[in-house]
């Protein structure tokens, strides 16, 4: 069996407060791109998981071998797997690329393994998995506007005829270090709602819509903010870094213009591709 997983990007990310559990209260619009990995699944005696290129992670510490365990426990299964994840979307990156692997893991596995259990019996292995995976779980949902600490999802029916630009850097976030740096404290609204992508231009979004881990990350990255700033002077209608980081996008009118603002980061690895 084959599966292709998903990117996203974040549209605004508001850290609204730190929750009793250690978790933080957010509000953010997620969007899938055309940006994928491609897995491949199949019976097997034991569990196993490779990467392609290696990406030097245990195993034990890949995120898709804690969802098969997860998901065997959970329906008393015996079989193995083997599991090959060829990766094309930056790891670490704020693409959410390690949650779309959970996400088609379980769904892959349901199905290889004949559990054949609907998407609501598996939300809680993946709200169990990471705050991120239950956007993903669902492969008809495309963007949604994520609350809580990512478990509430309201899908969002809007339409992104814009072209996406994706500047990687290279340089690795902490997400647990974003939201340590970040310091919130108390509680606060969010800046945006379910209609805002509806209600504003996107030549505005830039005005209404930011992303509160820009201010830390950027502090410690410069670099990441010079992105943001060429991004909008080749063209961008929109400009902004994607979850925690360190990658950086841009919405572009024509594929055209995102070509040509392409080659301007020729030192960085770029990305090309649309919003589903």
């Amino acid at each position: 069996m084959v599966s292709q997983a998903h990117a996203k990007i974040n549209i605004g990310l508001d850290v609204l407060r730190r929750r009793n559990d250690g978790y933080h209260e957010i509000a953010s619009f997620f969007v899938k791109t055309g940006l994928h990995d491609t897995i491949h699944y199949e019976k097997n005696a034991v569990l196993q998981i490779q990467t392609v290129p290696d990406l030097g992670i245990p195993q034990e510490q890949n995120i898709c071998h804690k969802t098969a365990l997860l998901l065997r426990e959970r329906f008393s299964i015996n079989d193995g797997a083997k599991i090959t994840i060829r990766k094309h979307i930056p790891h670490g990156a704020g693409l959410g690329g390690g949650s779309s692997n959970a996400a088609t893991t379980l769904r892959a596995l349901n199905t290889v393994w004949n559990i054949n259990a609907p998407l609501n019996e598996l939300r809680p292995l993946a709200e169990q998995v990471g705050s991120d995976v239950p956007f993903f779980l669902d492969p008809d949902i495309r963007s949604a506007y994520v609350t809580g600490r990512g478990e509430h999802i309201e899908p969002v029916n809007h339409p992104f005829h814009h072209t996406l630009l994706l500047v990687n850097a290279g340089i690795h976030v902490s997400t647990p270090w974003a939201y340590t740096a970040l310091d919130i404290q108390g509680t606060s609204e969010s800046q945006f709602h379910p209609s805002t992508l509806a209600e504003i231009p996107v030549s505005e979004w830039r005005h209404h819509i930011t992303n509160d881990f820009e201010r830390v990350v950027f502090a410690t990255h410069p670099i990441l903010q010079s992105i943001k700033d060429e991004l909008y002077k080749y063209g961008a209608d929109y400009a902004s870094m994607s979850g925690s980081g360190s990658t950086m996008y841009g919405l572009f009118t024509s594929k055209q213009d995102a070509l040509i603002a392409a080659n301007r980061f020729s030192n960085f690895s770029v990305f090309v591709s649309k919003l589903l």
